[in-house]
């Protein structure tokens, strides 16, 4: 289309602008006021080539919002924000609106882009500068930082209980007026109490590990039994310290997944049961193929889990508490195995009730 007509009578129809615009390196989109209706009439072919629509797609300023912002509670904050960036402008005389935005492009999907708009009469010309990767990093060290400050926090608050719990057991296990019955006690507690620490230890290093790098999927066969089997013998003190009936209902031989995030998410779900399972209680792990999927159940009696709490589990938001035991826990567990599900493309669900709590994990059987 050539433009130049449309703008007859202004500075601008002395030059091809057609030819200028199409120059330019950067997506714009030109548009008037057609029968008091915003029409695009151009866009260039930097916008076709990496926006992808061209202007038969997007008519009107309106389709084109609907289009690039797909998301109907984000195109009204959108919206809103220009409008509020438009009344700025005009009482401060600037000559351009400038917002950030993230646009829904047809080839590359959703990328950020500085949106700048000029008016001229009724002819407006919106230039989209792409800052997608600056954002992205920004977004990416953001995390870093907070994942950084997470770990710091457990080390430096969290770590410093169990640590100090071991002290004062070492210390009274080395006093001398112990008869040997209180020293066997002592021990044994200093036994669980590195068991704990060494398993808070290795959840924060898979957590950190999981958090700062990208985790590779690695799919091979894994036998569901041997890892729940091996899981458990880890556990053998723990369940019999606090006399837990464990019930196995196990059919599925094996699965292709990453069998060490499968691991993963197995034990710290066996060891969340066993910590909210009180003494006398039972843990059952069963599983089952439905619909291409496996699923792999821990239950644990106890008094059941409120759905605020369910919802902060999901959320990755839950804060660990003591075990029925006087277990500590760093609340890394969970949302460990909510990442690892997701890598491996699964899902998770948590049902209660005032005599159970079963936490119920869904991967797909075939590498999909």
């Amino acid at each position: 289309m050539n433009i130049t007509k449309r703008l007859n009578g202004t500075k601008l129809d002395k030059i091809n602008l057609e030819r200028v615009f199409n120059f330019l390196p950067y997506p714009l989109l030109v548009s008037e006021i057609v029968d008091g209706v915003r029409t695009n009439i151009f866009v260039n072919r930097a916008f076709e080539e990496e926006i992808g629509f061209p202007l038969s797609e997007i008519p009107t300023l309106n389709k084109w919002f609907e289009t690039a912002y797909g998301d109907a509670i984000y195109r009204s904050q959108v919206a809103c924000e220009w409008k509020r960036l438009e009344r700025e402008a005009y009482k401060t005389g600037a000559d351009a609106v400038i917002m950030q935005a993230k646009v829904n492009t047809k080839l590359y999907g959703a990328q950020w882009y500085e949106v700048k708009a000029s008016v001229h009469g009724e002819i407006q010309f919106v230039a989209f500068v792409n800052i997608d990767k600056e954002i992205r990093k920004e977004e990416e060290m953001q995390r870093l930082i907070k994942n950084k400050d997470s770990i710091l926090s457990i080390l430096s608050h969290d770590l410093r209980s169990p640590l100090g719990n071991l002290c004062n057991v070492i210390n009274l296990t080395l006093d001398g007026n112990l008869t040997e019955d209180e020293r066997n006690s002592l021990l044994l507690k200093l036994n669980q109490q590195i068991f704990q620490m060494r398993e808070f230890l290795d959840t924060t290093l898979h957590w950190s590990r999981s958090s700062f790098e990208e985790t590779k999927v690695t799919y091979v066969n894994t036998d569901v039994g041997h890892s729940i089997a091996s899981i458990l013998g880890i556990y053998n003190d723990s369940i019999a310290n606090k006399q837990i009936k464990v019930n196995i209902q196990l059919h599925t031989q094996s699965i292709l997944t990453d069998e060490g995030m499968f691991n993963i998410i197995i034990r710290n779900l066996i060891s969340n049961a066993i910590k909210f399972t009180p003494t006398g209680g039972d843990i059952t792990i069963r599983d089952y193929i439905q619909n291409d999927w496996l699923i792999v159940e821990v239950q644990n009696s106890g008094i059941g889990i409120n759905p605020e709490k369910i919802d902060a589990i999901m959320l990755g938001n839950y804060i660990s508490e003591k075990g029925t035991g006087g277990e500590n826990g760093l609340g890394l567990g969970l949302k460990l195995c909510i990442q690892f599900i997701a890598k491996l493309k699964g899902k998770l669900s948590i049902e209660s009730t005032a005599v159970h709590s079963t936490f119920r994990i869904m991967l797909p059987t075939r590498n999909n």
